[in-house]
């Protein structure tokens, strides 16, 4: 493949995170993670992510899971918007 006009960004950045698990029940599972990249190549720019996942066991095998993540630039390519919001749902099996 071979794109026309593609920027290129070279940066450096420093990364800081947390990661939460919690059992709230026997059948329902919270995970959380945050990550933040300060640029250290262009001082006040930064992205972050951020995600929780829900999870409900339904039976020994299966489980309904919900997550939202959101991903976020603080300088975006022109044209672009900051943020990625995304919300998904499934199915998940336990083998």
């Amino acid at each position: 493949e071979h794109f026309e006009q593609m920027v290129q960004r070279q940066n450096a950045e420093a990364l800081a995170g947390e990661k939460l698990g919690w059992k709230i029940t026997p059948w329902l599972n919270l995970d959380h993670n945050f990550n933040f990249y300060p640029n250290l190549t262009d001082a006040g720019e930064y992205r972050l992510d951020t995600s929780t996942a829900l999870s409900t066991q339904i039976t020994k095998r299966f489980s309904l899971n919900t997550t939202f993540t959101d991903h976020y630039i603080s300088q975006p390519l022109a044209g672009r918007g900051n943020n990625e919001i995304v919300l998904t749902t499934g199915l998940g099996v336990t083998f």
